[in-house]
């Protein structure tokens, strides 16, 4: 095999790994977008979840307090 011969493979094997490497970057790339987006909603998700454990809280205090006796729950 000739020196020239040699060169062009590894020239268009190189050119192979950067289009495959472009190909992973581009896809890692919006993964990272998407994970930042379910952070997102899971962090909206988990106030909303906060504050109606807070309103309940409220709600249990408020009809201990006017019943005169605790309130119990199975």
């Amino acid at each position: 095999m000739s020196g020239k011969v040699a060169n062009e493979l590894i020239d268009e094997t190189l050119k192979q790994i950067q289009e495959t490497l472009g190909v992973h970057t581009q896809y890692h790339l919006e993964t990272k977008e998407r994970l930042g987006f379910l952070e997102q909603q899971y962090a909206s998700i988990s106030r909303r979840v906060e504050r109606r454990l807070d309103l309940v809280e409220t709600w249990t205090s408020l009809r201990q307090a006017f019943s005169g006796r605790p309130t119990s729950y199975p």
